[in-house]
């Protein structure tokens, strides 16, 4: 079962009404109620419950997931920093709920946004700078390019030939960071 962060609220305002208005202790004949010793309990159960708390966020983790993917994040690395699934990341990113934990909340809130560590390894860069073909995971090839592309002491053919790619396509990436360059420096 989750609770609104309005329920929730209403639960901690009850025990505060509680702690200030009931009576330290009941006596009627066989029965003997004392108040304070519920309290202590209240307030267990409210610390449990406050992990089943759900927060209408999906807007701000949204933003805040854009902003790590256009820093160069994967879905999948964001995951993995916030320690929550990558189902979880992609469902906020498609805005398939507006509601999270405040658990998921505040794992993924903590994730700076600051780029990615660098998949770019100095030695695949002196083989590709020798002429020689390398072997470079998939997922790591367009960082490679986006790289290679804005080094100008990496021609064309060089790095179609180490990527494995068409001249024509290498001939795009170079345009491609040449704009961005351009357009940074505007």
């Amino acid at each position: 079962m989750t609770y609104s962060a309005e329920e929730f609220d209403a639960l901690i305002a009850a025990t505060a009404q509680v702690t200030r208005h009931v009576p330290l202790a009941v006596h009627t004949g066989a029965f003997c109620l004392d108040a304070t010793a519920l309290i202590p309990h209240i307030e267990h159960a409210i610390a449990a419950l406050s992990e089943h708390v759900w927060r209408w966020n999906g807007a701000e983790l949204k933003a805040h997931i854009e902003a790590l993917r256009e820093l160069g994040h994967t879905l999948k690395g964001i995951a993995e920093l916030a320690g929550v699934s990558i189902a979880t990341v992609s469902r906020i990113a498609n805005n398939t709920l507006d509601r999270y934990s405040a658990t998921t909340t505040d794992k993924l809130l903590a994730v700076p946004l600051t780029p990615p560590p660098s998949a770019i390894d100095d030695a695949v860069v002196a083989d590709i700078l020798a002429g020689r073909k390398v072997s470079i995971a998939r997922r790591h090839r367009g960082q490679y390019i986006a790289y290679l592309a804005g080094r100008t002491d990496v021609t064309i053919s060089v790095m179609a030939k180490a990527m494995r790619i068409s001249h024509s396509r290498a001939i795009t990436e170079r345009n491609k960071v040449t704009r961005d360059v351009a357009q940074a420096a505007a």
